[in-house]
């Protein structure tokens, strides 16, 4: 698709009467974008709002002109999104996370998702369940797994904490072949990896109300 893109429009957000964002708005196109900013911020939660994981409390977003809250599956088709957490099943091994996220995608392990798993160097692991494996093992496992179908857009939290650096470097080249076509969202702390992908820098100020300033 060319004309790629994630608009927010006037997003506002709220926990229990605490505003985290109010009339948000951006529009990201293909390119690399960091989100930073302290701690408590509210950067996760504006990555899930953007992923559609939860919801804004106002306002709207857009994915490739599709109504993320109208039409939530086919506009997810175009998202691909990692946390900073491991949720998967501990008794789940690689292989099988493959094969449900490929069931949930209604797609195939492409040549993108190969590429990742022989460049972590992770297909030792297929038949590892996620209780036996590293930290790092497992989240390279949700990083290549976030191939599948091919998404336009790829949202991740803290995408390198607890690998180790030759995977890091490998990632980070990946990512440098992919961003002039694909647009890629992510939250960092790890200024480096902003440097190394010559991401555009959103950070997420608290005063007054959080806000997107580029």
């Amino acid at each position: 698709m060319n004309n790629i893109k994630l608009k927010l429009e006037n997003i506002s957000k709220s926990f229990f009467l605490k505003k985290v964002f109010e009339n948000l708005s951006y529009e990201f196109t293909p390119g690399c974008y960091a989100i930073v900013g302290s701690n408590g911020a509210g950067k996760s939660t504006l990555l899930s709002i953007m992923s559609g994981s939860i919801s804004s409390d106002s306002g709207f977003i857009s994915i490739n002109d599709i109504n993320l809250t109208k039409h939530s599956v086919k506009a997810k088709r175009h998202i691909s999104y990692v946390t900073d957490e491991v949720l998967v099943y501990p008794f789940m091994t690689g292989k099988e996370l493959l094969k449900f996220i490929c069931a949930a995608k209604k797609s195939e392990i492409s040549s993108e998702t190969e590429k990742l798993l022989t460049g972590f160097n992770i297909h030792d692991f297929m038949h590892v369940c996620f209780s036996e494996m590293s930290l790092g093992t497992q989240r390279k496992f949700l990083l290549a797994a976030s191939t599948i179908s091919n998404p336009d857009i790829y949202i991740f939290d803290e995408p390198t904490n607890a690998i180790e650096q030759s995977s890091r470097e490998f990632f980070i080249n990946y990512l440098l072949g992919i961003k002039d076509k694909k647009i890629i969202i992510f939250s960092t702390h790890d200024k480096e990896l902003i440097n190394c992908l010559n991401a555009k820098e959103l950070r997420l100020e608290k005063h007054p109300i959080h806000q997107l300033i580029s």
